[in-house]
Parts: structure tokens; C-alpha cells; sequence
């Protein structure tokens, strides 16, 4: 059969018929003329319809014009003498044509695999018309298409190429009502009718069409940009032309702890909740704070804008007294108690809860036993009692050499950057209710009302746009009832975020207190979300 194959394009072939291949894409005088077989070609039912029209007689040549595309004429040939064909991206679309109006099936498969396996943006395009007309193969081809639209790769292709929106509505349609579509999430479906819609003017009616095709549920996010054009077509303009306001990239921050592990420890440990944190109604978070712990938001805030939370302290005990030994004289007796305060570690504004040092501390008797309590008796260290108390014994001390000093408690509510701090102190003396608020750097000071174990009031934070060199304009303020009572500017850089945070000082071990969180919005203090200022 190779043999004969080859013959069929010498002018002294063997064969029976001779057939004249007009392609009207070339010179009309320049045709294909092909000796084939007659046996051969009657094996295929459409030749054999085409040449049994008349008497066939052995001997005498016959000729037949065919209007055919010559290539992919030739190709159709090939496979009825050797099996064999030769498919590419230009021949395909015309070989599978003549082989579905030939009526040979098997060429038909071989190109349908052909685009299945060479699938792309310009294999769809260029066949999706053959889909509309009546032929044998029309449902196969369609299912084919169809089939390939099911891997993401291919979609992606087809709808992002341009000649997307020149498909016909129908086709679009029967795309996207695809079970098995390839979509990350069914808001993905209103993306690729935007896309189809494009530039082109749209009815109405199709745009709502299309629409049907959207499978709503709840947690679906959608693009507002594809909303507002799809609404815009449908005769409505509802959203706002001017520029996006800008804020902040999270809602309502959590407050993590940073728990001090013990006394004698200098570690720092994350706390891990548990019945220290619980939430209430209207977002408010409630947190159980000890003497050294840290409070604060996680994460910080690094954009434009104003965040405003409202806080609470309950504390059961806002002050404690510490029992300190004096010497005889007033001044004397200063001094000693400023000495024993400057062995602590921290800084003399914050003074540390901790014990006075060792040579300071004795067993102390109940009060009634001050009168023949035998100080000298307690102390370890002769050497050391004499350098701290005078060259003499001490003995039998009165209850005149002992001060029992009034220590209030505070708690720090302020914003960090970095480095910075910026604040203010709250405490409460004589347990009246009313408490002392005083800036961190010591310079205003006010009152606040509140209960004897609790006060409440707003803390805001304002971040100004960055200028040029980076550096933003920053305001924290102390609010009650929207009332401004204290605010401190501040300049921070804007690539370093601002948290607020809460910290307590002068408490002894025994004491915790209870911190109430809660993000507002503007113009609703009652909920519980923060907001933002654009520009």
C-alpha cells in the first residue's frame, strides 16, 4: 500500500481514476492531479457513493474534479492507503472537516485526541464555531472542549485571552453552569462575567442571564469592583467614585500577656490563658494581670488612622503599707528609706515591689511584742548590723522607730514604638474613689471619678500620614464620655508599629488586678470595633 501511495503522484501510475484537486485558496490553473485506485477508494462509502454515480469500465481512466483544500486532501488520502496521517495546529480544523464530510471516523478520533492533547487558548477559539454546526461530530467536539475547560490551566487561558468577550452568550453561558468548573471559589464566576462583558455595551437581559449562573452562599467574597460593574449595567450606579479610604490591616487585635514566671526569676514567658482571659458580650475581653505582668496588643497598628479602645481596671486593693525600721532621727531615718528604695533594680519613677535587701530585713513579731523585741538577736551578721545601725546594739526597739509607709498601687495604660513609650498612671489614695491620672513624664496631672475598686475611661491613638522623611505625627489621648482630659503628640517612624499596652507598678506579690478590654467605633462607643480615619 506505501507503493501505491507513492504512485498516485506520478503521471504514469497505475491507477484507475484520476483525481483533480482544486483548492480555492490557490491559482485555479495550478492543480493536484492524483492517480488513484478505484478499489481502493470504494471502501470508503462516500468515494464509493461519489464514484459508482457511473459505469466503471477497466482500462479507461476516469477523471474527477474535487474542490478540496489540497494539503489536507492529500492527508485524507494518506490515511486511506497507509493508515497513517499527519495532524498539526494549521491542518487539524480541515481534516477533521473533509474527514467528518468523508465520513471516515477514524481520522475524526485522531483529531479530536490531537486537541485534547494540544489544548489551548487558540485551539478553542478557533473551534468553538464548529460546536453551532450540524455534524456528526458536533457533539464530540463539544465534549471535548468542555472537558478541557475542566483543568485551571486551560480556563485561565481562555478567559483571560481577549477574544473572550466575542464568544456568543449561549457558549458563555453553558461554561460557566459547569458542575465540575475549575474555580477557586464560586465569586470567581462574577470575575469571569465581568471579563466576558468588558469594554462591550451588554443588555441587560444577558448580563442578568449570566448572573444566573452564580451559586450565592454564605462566606463568599466577592470583588467590589466586579459588583459595581455588573450593577453598573444593569442601569445602576450605586458605589462612590472618590478614592478608597486606607486603614489599618486587622480588626480588633488580641492583647497577649507576657507573664513574669516568679520572684527571683528574670525570665519573661508568654502566659498561656486559660482562666486569666475570657471574652464577654460585646467584644470585650477581660484579662487577670499579677504584679509584674505585661499586657499588650498584638498586632501593633502601622498605617493612618484612629483606634480607639475602651479599658476598665478593677483592683480590690489599690495600695499596700511596708513595715520599715528607722533609726532615731527624722532625717536619719529619710535617709535610711530612700537607701533601702535604691537597691532596687528598677528606676526610682517606678519603684520595685520588691523586699528591701537583706541587711534590712528581720523577723518582725506581732505588735504587741515591739517593746522587748531584741533586734540585736536577729541579726546574723555583728559587722553588718553595725555599719547599717550605728557603732551600738539596738535593743529593746518602741513602737516609735517603726514607720508602716502607705504605698499606692499604679497601673500604666499607654502606646509603645520601638523604644518609646507614651502614657499615663493611674492610682487611687485614701480609697475615695477618686483616682489620680498623671502623664508618664510627670508634667499634668487630674482627677477621674470612679468605684472604689474600679475605673473606666477611653484610650485613642491617632496616626498621622508619614511624611516625607518618614515619620508620622502621632496623638494619644485619654477620653471619657468622648471628653478629652489628656493628650501628648508624638512623633514615631512609620515603618515601626504602635501598640497599646498595660503594665502595672508598686504592687507587692499578693495583689492582681482585672483589665477589661473593648475596640470602639466612631460614633457608637457601645460596640465593640475599632475604626479607622482615611486621608
Amino acid at each position: 500500500m506505501a507503493k501505491l501511495f507513492e504512485e498516485i503522484f506520478e503521471t504514469g501510475g497505475s491507477g484507475d481514476i484520476e483525481l483533480v484537486i482544486v483548492d480555492e485558496r490557490e491559482d485555479p490553473d495550478d492543480v493536484l492531479r492524483l492517480r488513484c485506485h478505484s478499489l481502493i477508494l470504494t471502501q470508503h462509502p462516500y468515494f464509493y457513493k461519489m464514484l459508482s454515480s457511473s459505469t466503471l469500465r477497466e482500462g479507461i481512466t476516469r477523471e474527477v474534479v474535487i474542490s478540496e483544500p489540497r494539503v489536507e486532501f492529500v492527508e485524507l488520502i494518506r490515511f486511506i492507503y497507509r493508515n497513517q496521517v499527519e495532524i498539526n495546529q494549521h491542518t487539524v480544523l480541515g481534516i477533521l472537516s473533509l474527514a467528518d464530510k468523508y465520513c471516515i471516523d477514524e481520522v475524526v478520533d485522531l483529531c479530536l485526541k490531537y486537541i485534547k492533547d494540544n489544548f489551548d487558548a487558540d485551539m478553542f477559539f478557533n473551534f468553538y464555531n464548529i460546536t453551532t454546526l450540524n455534524s456528526t461530530y458536533q457533539e464530540k467536539l463539544k465534549d471535548q472542549l468542555m472537558n478541557a475547560l475542566q483543568h485551571r490551566r486551560n480556563l485561565i487561558s481562555v478567559t483571560d485571552d481577549p477574544r473572550w468577550g466575542e464568544l456568543p452568550l449561549a457558549l458563555v453561558e453553558m461554561i460557566l453552569l459547569q458542575d465540575d468548573l475549575p474555580i477557586t471559589s464560586e465569586s470567581e464566576v462574577l470575575t469571569l462575567i465581568a471579563q466576558w462583558m468588558n469594554s462591550h455595551r451588554r443588555k441587560a437581559e444577558d448580563v442578568a442571564r449570566l448572573l444566573g449562573c452564580f451559586r450565592k452562599g454564605d462566606g463568599i467574597k466577592v470583588r467590589i469592583s466586579d459588583v459595581a460593574y455588573l450593577i453598573q449595567t444593569l442601569g445602576c450606579d450605586v458605589f462612590s467614585e472618590k478614592e478608597p479610604r486606607t486603614g489599618a490591616s486587622v480588626w480588633d487585635p488580641n492583647f497577649v500577656i507576657d507573664r513574669h514566671e516568679g520572684a527571683g526569676t528574670n525570665g519573661i514567658v508568654q502566659a498561656d490563658y486559660g482562666e486569666q482571659r475570657r471574652e464577654v458580650d460585646d467584644g470585650e475581653i477581660v484579662h487577670q494581670l499579677g504584679p509584674k505582668d505585661f499586657l499588650q496588643q498584638e498586632p501593633g497598628w502601622a498605617y493612618p488612622g484612629v483606634h480607639r479602645c475602651r479599658v476598665s481596671l478593677t483592683s480590690t486593693s489599690w495600695s499596700h503599707r511596708e513595715r520599715r525600721l528607722l533609726r532615731s532621727g527624722p532625717g536619719q531615718a529619710s535617709a535610711l528609706q530612700k537607701r533601702a528604695f535604691e537597691c532596687s533594680p528598677s528606676k526610682p519613677v517606678e519603684r520595685s515591689p520588691s523586699p528591701p535587701p537583706a541587711a534590712f530585713q528581720v523577723r518582725r513579731p506581732p505588735i504587741e511584742a515591739f517593746e522587748t523585741f531584741d533586734i540585736a538577736a536577729q541579726m546574723s551578721d555583728g559587722s553588718e548590723s553595725n555599719a547599717l545601725l550605728g557603732g551600738g546594739v539596738i535593743r529593746n526597739l518602741t513602737q516609735e522607730k517603726i514607720d508602716h509607709e502607705l504605698v499606692d498601687h499604679q497601673i500604666v495604660c499607654g502606646v509603645t514604638s520601638g523604644g518609646q513609650r507614651h502614657g499615663v498612671r493611674i492610682s487611687q489614695r485614701d480609697r475615695t474613689a477618686i483616682y489620680v491620672v498623671e502623664d508618664l513624664n510627670g508634667k499634668h496631672c487630674l482627677h477621674v471619678g470612679g468605684t472604689i475598686s474600679s475605673v473606666t475611661f477611653d484610650l485613642e491613638l491617632m496616626i498621622g500620614e508619614p511624611m516625607n522623611c518618614g515619620i508620622s505625627r502621632c496623638r494619644f489621648a485619654l477620653l471619657r464620655d468622648s471628653h478629652k482630659l489628656m493628650e501628648e503628640w508624638f512623633d514615631v517612624s512609620a515603618k515601626v508599629p504602635l501598640r497599646f499596652y498595660i503594665s502595672s507598678s508598686y504592687f507587692d506579690k499578693s495583689p492582681a488586678y482585672t483589665v477589661s478590654v473593648r475596640w470602639l467605633r466612631p460614633c457608637d462607643q457601645s460596640s465593640g470595633r475599632h475604626f479607622y480615619i482615611g486621608q
